[in-house]
């Protein structure tokens, strides 16, 4: 299990209290409405719960935030980053990778020259070849089509299962919850309001029936 215990205020504001267990090799798709807390708990668990709480001090991240980065480097460079040059599997993984999310007539372009959508779809795959026991990936797909969005899903869950991972990935797409996750997680004022596989076809609480009728 991944337990996590942790709160962080804004001076006198508490603005995330999660103190629950997660179960390991699952997706959690995290929903609620913008300040509810959402990237506030994976930034908290990208520093291992280093604010008020704690995890596992075996457990390791790998974190893609919100607002994605490109070093001034090749498409091919950005993603084998911290990959060996030497390392043949990884290097089949990466062009495997490319080819799917559709940047591989992009490999030799400078990352910094990219569009919106090719940025974030280079930054995940950056972060798909770093194996770790838990990934955090916030809103990794807001920028790309819907087809391409459906694609990085199938990366994301061939992820976990290459890695045994745990994956905390906020979206702001009801049905992409829907479809990638084993469970979602609705977050507001900081906390875990409701949770589950159904609840976006069966809300229990008021607080996601009202964000829900607001979609």
């Amino acid at each position: 299990m991944v337990n996590v215990n942790a709160k962080k205020y804004y001076g006198d504001m508490l603005v995330l209290d999660v103190d629950r267990s997660f179960e390991e090799g699952k997706i959690y798709a995290i929903i609620g409405n913008n300040g509810s807390g959402k990237s506030t708990f994976l930034k908290a668990l990208s520093k291992q719960i280093s604010i008020k709480g704690t995890i596992e001090a075996s457990k390791n991240c790998v974190f893609m935030p919100q607002i994605t980065y490109n070093f001034d480097l090749s498409v091919k460079n950005n993603i084998l980053i911290y990959t060996s040059s030497k390392n043949q599997e990884k290097q089949k993984l990466a062009e495997d990778l490319m080819t799917r999310i559709g940047i591989i007539d992009l490999k030799k372009k400078n990352a910094k020259k990219l569009s919106g959508g090719e940025v974030q779809k280079t930054a995940l795959i950056r972060t798909l070849m770093q194996a770790s026991d838990i990934l955090l990936l916030d809103e990794p797909t807001s920028s790309m089509d819907m087809q391409s969005s459906q694609i990085a899903e199938e990366l994301i869950k061939e992820y976990k299962a290459r890695n045994n991972s745990t994956v905390f990935i906020v979206t702001h797409s009801i049905s992409e919850a829907e479809r990638i996750s084993d469970e979602i997680l609705f977050f507001d004022n900081g906390k875990i309001v409701e949770s589950g596989k159904d609840i976006i076809k069966n809300p229990q609480t008021e607080e996601l029936k009202q964000f829900l009728n607001n979609k």
